[in-house]
């Protein structure tokens, strides 16, 4: 699996991102075309080697020239749960960041063609994958949100990677805290000028002739 990236590392973009309802079956779904597309690694049946395909996938491994092995790929479902987990960019080199979270349950979604409008999204269902959706989010670079918790689970927590999400994880939850402690900073600035300017303008007050 590729290297891990350092958590110090790691954008700041996705730590506010909620996970957002969406119908996948109520909408076109197209290869440039519809109103989303995924894109997912998928295993050849040949060769063993992964390659990115795009809404679907089935095809051979050598249909683009970037391999000269004739194996079938595996099929993509896609999403398969009615909520995606918006990303603050399409990646730069989509077969990258495929192939960055391959063995997750989670596949990259965009909108309407625009490079703006991405997301993760399950491509598998089950126990609470708060785990692997945050992991997905540090391989491709950034801080997970902290709007999953990670849950208690048998056998979690013990792995190297496993502390590497949770430092991902604490130092996103240490950003927001730092963020809603400056918020909180300017409203008490914002109550101290008002209350000041209306403190000055009552003194005028008592002074003018």
């Amino acid at each position: 699996m590729k290297r891990r990236p350092k958590v110090s590392e790691l954008s700041c973009a996705a730590i506010e991102t909620q996970p957002i309802s969406y119908d996948w079956t109520a909408h076109q779904v197209g290869d440039g075309d519809g109103e989303w597309e995924w894109w997912e690694a998928v295993e050849c049946q040949k060769c063993g080697k992964y390659d990115t395909c795009n809404s679907g996938g089935g095809d051979t491994h050598d249909r683009n020239g970037t391999s000269k092995c004739p194996g079938t790929l595996n099929e993509s479902e896609g999403p398969m749960m009615s909520y995606y987990y918006p990303l603050p960019a399409f990646p730069a080199d989509i077969h990258k960041a495929c192939l960055a979270i391959k063995n997750l349950p989670l596949v990259i979604v965009r909108f309407d063609g625009d490079d703006k409008n991405a997301a993760l999204a399950l491509s598998g269902g089950g126990t609470d994958l708060s785990w692997e959706i945050c992991e997905a989010f540090m391989r491709l670079g950034y801080l997970p949100p902290t709007h999953f918790d990670l849950p208690a689970m048998c056998g979690r927590g013990v792995t190297a990677k496993d502390r590497w999400i949770l430092r991902g994880y604490v130092r996103a939850c240490r950003a927001q805290r730092a963020w809603i402690a400056r918020k909180a900073e300017r409203a008490r600035e914002a109550v101290a000028f008002g209350v000041r300017h209306e403190q000055e303008r009552q003194a005028e007050r008592k002074v003018a002739p």
